[in-house]
């Protein structure tokens, strides 16, 4: 069934977006909703589009659920590995997503009946599910949350399923299909009493649309803010103000139509919520609640600061506020949503600052943050070797075929007016996933680990300041040029799997030669801006390159599978076997003259 207008326009901007092509309507549709709803637990879920088809399960069949995601401790877990990391904190956050995406302009009981009974199959009967690989991922994720080593760990919340049925309809009113809902989610626990806890959604368009607009950032809330100071002209800031709020006018702010807190609008706080347990939101949760000490919450807590792109005066005291972040006051606003049933009559201290100066912004999440203990990593990409390196990447961008620039700071491009697709924009997860590839050499790496465990492992090998700039930069050009061989059908969609490999092998045959120089040598500098050289000038070339390196990966891959016997794409390109093959493989390619191969 083809979509309504607005939504069918909504389907085609995220696939240009994202450079998803050759997708029908309906699948592009299912992946909207899965980025949307995971996005809206973990903002940068999708910071590499393809884990958007790692999270995808429906491969044709037909038993009742389109994408698996599992969010631990507010991240996006792609595979069992990702594990290890976050077990590290003693305390595991888990929330299991369940997403079947319809076109329908309905809500059918059976097919809602029968999306519940496939999830409560993947707990209690997974003989009843299908045998592909996303599904067996799945499997090996949960299996390894409840592994004694890690269920210990578990919060007493956890885990959380939601079971998320998405059509393209008006809000369910049928009180027959609410009272299906009810009684499944009562059965649940009966059936898998692992699950702390279920929740089953039925959402139709009018959800998505909203929800896609707040995860792209586009949110607009209008807020009556009567008890204001506005400060003096302050260089670089279009006017900023101090003031307080009542709860009920704060929670129109970082909650949604549907009641849910919206999370993207913390995601420059570089702490995340540390839970209910957390002795500081213990003690907020105290003053909040405690009739005593409600009215002295205004004087006890530090506030919230707000950095907003538009800021305009309705009158009356009323603001319209849009583009905007909670920069600091992330645990207070949780603490807040949690409490919302009896707080309506709380102060909260805000400070609401207009400007689009990145600069300033990162100056102010730098100072907000540093009142409470935060890691210095959480900084990393505010310190100046990554100013430098978005400097490169926006002067390189004036002369290249692609215009690639680094946002430092999630969200930070869309202070700019430039109209980028997804793959032009280079954020710090992307900056590790292509350097540990290209030019450390360790593709398996970045297919096993999420990029701040890499980080975190590496923080000594990467973003050195003697570090040549160019390699991060042509690192992320290369992928971005896969990419835009894709759109032009040069290289396939399929192809997309083995992009950390073939961006490999390409910067090789690109420079000509199998010499390893160390970072900060000038060797590595020279041979980076050769190559960067011809991707400027020689389109044909560098096809062939492209050409050439999928060619040797995908010969290497058949190579792994008959030596191997492994059937399975996803787990060679994990083996860190295969990866030393084919870095061997690429040394015997340069024993005969370069030329013979392009």
């Amino acid at each position: 069934m083809a979509l309504n207008k607005i939504l069918s326009g909504m389907v085609r901007e995220f696939c240009v977006k994202n450079s998803l092509k050759d997708f029908t309507e309906n699948k592009a549709y299912e992946y909207l909703v899965n980025y949307v709803l995971v996005s809206k637990m973990h903002p940068e879920a999708f910071s590499d589009v393809s884990d958007l088809e790692r999270i995808n399960v429906d491969d044709g069949s037909t038993f009742g659920i389109d994408g698996i995601a599992f969010i631990v401790n507010d991240n996006l877990v792609l595979n069992k590995a990702d594990i290890e990391l976050y077990s590290k904190s003693k305390s595991l956050d888990v929330k299991i997503l369940f997403i079947q995406t319809k076109t329908e302009e309905s809500y059918d009981s059976g097919k809602i009946l029968k999306t519940i009974e496939a999830v409560q199959n993947f707990f209690a009967d997974k003989s009843m599910l299908p045998k592909n690989d996303p599904i067996k991922n799945a499997i090996e994720i949960y299996e390894e949350l409840m592994d004694y080593s890690n269920s210990k760990y578990l919060r007493k919340s956890s885990p959380e399923v939601f079971i998320y049925y998405a059509t393209a309809a008006r809000p369910c009113e049928d009180e027959l299909i609410f009272n299906l809902i009810s009684s499944q989610e009562k059965k649940f626990t009966t059936i898998s009493p692992d699950v702390k806890t279920v929740s089953i959604h039925l959402l139709g368009g009018e959800h998505i649309i909203e929800s896609y607009s707040e995860v792209e950032n586009r949110v607009e809330v209008n807020i009556l803010f009567k008890n204001t100071l506005s400060l003096d002209k302050i260089e670089q800031v279009e006017q900023s103000y101090l003031g307080y709020l009542p709860c009920d006018e704060y929670l129109k702010i970082i909650t949604d139509s549907q009641g849910n807190l919206r999370r993207r609008l913390f995601y420059e706080n570089v702490r995340d919520y540390q839970g209910p347990d957390n002795n500081v939101n213990k003690e907020i949760c105290e003053t909040l609640t405690n009739k005593e000490l409600k009215a002295k919450f205004i004087l006890l807590n530090n506030g919230v600061t707000i950095v907003t792109k538009h800021f305009k005066s309705l009158g009356s005291n009323a603001f319209e506020m849009r583009d905007f972040q909670i920069v600091n006051g992330c645990q207070t606003s949780n603490e807040i949503y949690n409490a919302k049933e009896s707080i309506s009559d709380v102060l909260v201290p805000v400070k609401i600052i207009h400007t689009t100066d990145p600069d300033l912004i990162s100056m102010i999440v730098r100072a907000t943050n540093r009142q409470t203990p935060v890691p210095e990593e959480a900084f990393i990409a505010l310190e100046k070797y990554h100013k430098r390196l978005q400097t490169l990447f926006d002067t390189y961008s004036r002369e290249m075929p692609i215009s690639l620039h680094y946002e430092r700071r999630s969200g930070e491009l869309n202070f700019q007016e430039k109209n980028l697709l997804s793959y032009q924009k280079v954020n710090l997860h992307s900056l590790i996933r292509a350097v540990t590839s290209v030019y450390f050499l360790d593709p398996h790496v970045v297919y096993n680990n999420n990029p701040a465990n890499i980080l975190r492992n590496r923080r000594e090998r990467l973003f050195q300041e003697d570090h040549k700039p160019e390699i991060y930069y042509l690192s992320n050009y290369l992928l971005a040029k896969f990419v835009e061989l894709q759109n032009k059908n040069v290289l396939s969609y399929g192809d997309y799997k083995i992009r950390y490999y073939v961006i490999m092998v390409a910067r090789f045959i690109l420079s000509g030669h199998n010499k390893v120089h160390e970072l900060n040598s000038k060797d590595i500098e020279k041979d980076a801006k050769k190559i960067i050289d011809h991707l400027k000038k020689d389109e044909q070339l560098v096809i062939k390159a492209f050409l050439e390196a999928k060619k040797i990966v995908n010969a290497k891959i058949h190579d792994f599978k008959s030596r191997n016997g492994s059937d399975s794409i996803d787990a060679i390109l994990r083996d860190s076997n295969f990866n030393s093959q084919l870095k061997r493989a690429i040394f015997e390619l340069f024993k005969e003259p370069v030329k013979n191969h392009l």
